[in-house]
């Protein structure tokens, strides 16, 4: 064993952390960062923020331009998605499409931007993209744990964060073309109005030895991960955004019966389990599950241990409890679905999967009256079997479920639109009594938001939590 840098504190345990509890884990595909070291000669590591079957992310110190930025360092898989292509190469083709672009839609604002990239090679001289952006503070999940901590959860700021999500759908299909098909809670993010509130983070963690476990076989440290807003007395909270385009297609690319492995199980559509043509309506499916893991701080559907074979058919038992049998002729579409379904449209129970009849309105406990009707209705538009019947993003946006509140003002200062820079609010601010139906939400009347949402959700591409710096893996 080498010697132990003096800035780090030796963990002794022989059991997986990290990137180690892996499924398919090779150490050789992770490049070895060590807290401290210089990235391009301008971006020095400070600490580790998460990790993900395809990265691991790191918060740095840009000397350069003296701010903070967050690091994403690639694993050198090479082909790593289900059509063959790389989730790495995908998002560097996307981010240089929009570089090209002129526009004038607001969508892209909502969108994690490129602030540069560079190849580094390992000691192993394999080659890894990095991947530089703007640092952000919290997933969607760790924003509404925060909410549940300051006592209230507020559905005008959830309004507002799916705005956001779907204007920048919107800018993805219409102005790029491109499906994103990695809509999920934890790829919506949260930046902050001022760089500086970094600064107190940087401090913590240069005050203290750094814990790492040490990999004796692949001779690498191994670095447990923060959470930045832990350090963060006040946090000046900014516009949501949708990050992580590693699974983007083109639109024009998207209708091949053999691409079904895009999506996490809780999100993935009916047309993605049954192999069937896909669209751009995967990602109106995947918003809509996300909109009610946020709002109902629960999933939908759900849980997802076991045999694949049985996941896949408590999943679609799940979808004809809540939204009825398939329209006969969509299952037609797929030979996938005589597994399921009798070519009558009747359930043939497989693996002893029966179905539960449920109801959004039954299931939902943020909402009630008038607003439990639009919430629904909301729902509804995006949750249908077939794909085409599903409403569009632009046609989402205009939903009156979305337009309750909208011209209120600003007082959860939640930022979600262009104009709105510089009106960043502290977490107390942030949390206010929310009236509208969301009530009190309180440690005994709900478990961990994340343990909730995601303790069933599959290690998937690039994210066993996230790829954008919370710690939850």
């Amino acid at each position: 064993m080498s010697p132990t840098p003096s800035n780090i504190k030796l963990l002794e345990s022989d059991e997986p952390i990290e990137e180690q509890t892996l499924p398919h884990y090779q150490p050789s595909d992770f490049y070895p960062v060590h807290v401290g070291e210089l990235f391009n000669e301008r971006y020095q590591v400070l600490g580790k923020l998460g990790y993900g079957s395809k990265s691991t992310i790191w918060m740095c110190y840009d000397i350069s331009d003296d701010v903070y930025v967050t690091l994403k360092v690639c694993a050198a898989h090479g082909d790593d998605r289900s059509d063959g292509e790389s989730s790495t190469d995908s998002e560097l083709a996307c981010y240089r499409k929009m570089g090209r672009l002129t526009t004038e839609h607001e969508g892209v604002f909502f969108l994690r931007m490129l602030e540069g990239t560079f190849i580094v090679a390992s000691p192993s001289k394999r080659q890894h993209r990095c991947f530089v952006y703007k640092p952000a503070v919290t997933d969607l999940c760790g924003m509404l744990r925060r909410l549940k901590q300051g006592g209230m959860a507020t559905n005008k700021l959830l309004k507002k964060v799916t705005r956001a999500v779907l204007s920048a759908l919107d800018f993805l299909q219409t102005e790029l073309q491109t499906i994103h098909a990695d809509v999920k809670i934890d790829n919506v993010l949260f930046l902050v109005t001022d760089n500086a509130a970094f600064t107190q983070v940087a401090v913590d963690l240069k005050s203290r030895l750094v814990p790492a476990k040490y990999d004796r076989k692949e001779k690498r440290y191994i670095y447990p991960s923060i959470d930045v807003g832990a350090h963060m007395k006040n946090i000046p909270w900014g516009q949501a955004i949708l990050a992580d385009l590693g699974e983007a297609r083109s639109i024009h690319e998207s209708g091949m019966q053999d691409y079904c492995g895009i999506y996490p199980d809780q999100y993935r559509p009916p047309e993605i389990r049954l192999c069937m043509k896909w669209g751009s309506s995967v990602d109106v499916w995947a918003a809509g599950v996300m909109v009610w893991s946020a709002f109902e701080r629960d999933l939908l559907f759900g849980s997802y241990q076991g045999e694949p074979e049985k996941v896949e058919a408590r999943h679609l038992a799940q979808m004809v409890g809540i939204l009825g049998p398939p329209p006969l002729d969509f299952l037609k579409r797929s030979t996938e679905s005589l597994e399921y379904w009798n070519r009558d449209g009747s359930w043939r129970g497989v693996y002893g999967v029966d179905i539960q009849e449920a109801s959004l309105e039954g299931k939902s406990t943020s909402f009630e009256g008038a607003d439990l009707t639009l919430f629904v209705d909301f729902m509804q538009s995006m949750l249908r079997w077939k794909p085409e019947e599903r409403l569009t993003v632009k046609q989402l946006l205009k939903h009156p479920f979305l337009q309750v509140d909208q011209d209120e003002g600003d007082s959860d200062g939640c930022q979600t639109s262009a104009e709105e820079n510089g009106k960043g609010r502290t977490v107390e601010e942030y949390v206010e009594t929310d009236t509208e139906g969301g009530g009190d939400w309180s440690i005994e009347q709900h478990q961990d938001t994340r343990e909730t949402i995601e303790e069933d959700a599959e290690v998937k591409d690039g994210h066993v939590g996230t790829d954008h710096g919370v710690n939850r893996e």
